[in-house]
């Protein structure tokens, strides 16, 4: 993906905008059940906008509703990704819900979550752990 194709700042919902000041700030982002795009989360995780620098925390999301398909096939995240009680809905369902295809990630936990769809790990590599 070009880098310069991230989503700006001026395209965020207010619940994503709520979400990025606290996970920016190296604070864990409670959304009381609102949605946030898996798109925002993909380009968060990723370092894809060069003034989103995750802290080394990573991102730690309870509480939301994830609408799209979280695709980080063939990306490296190199900081953790904790959702608490999330739900994973993806607009497509044959592209499964979240895509971890040849991903390398630092951690993935996903507690209490429920999830619409497959998760496609094929070849992917968690360097320290994977909690389900």
């Amino acid at each position: 993906m070009n880098q310069s194709t991230t989503a700006p700042e001026e395209y965020l919902t207010p619940v994503e905008e709520q979400f990025l000041a606290a996970i920016l700030a190296g604070r864990r982002a409670d959304l009381h059940g609102e949605t946030i795009r898996a798109s925002i989360l993909r380009i968060l995780a990723t370092e894809m906008h060069s003034a989103w620098v995750l802290p080394p925390i990573g991102i730690l999301l309870d509480n939301a509703l994830i609408q799209g398909t979280l695709d980080l096939e063939g990306c490296t995240v190199a900081r953790p990704l904790v959702f608490q009680h999330c739900k994973f809905r993806p607009i497509e369902p044959t592209r499964g819900a979240i895509q971890l295809r040849d991903a390398q990630l630092k951690r993935l936990a996903l507690y209490k979550c429920s999830v619409a769809g497959s998760i496609f790990a094929d070849r992917a590599n968690i360097e320290s752990a994977l909690f389900l």
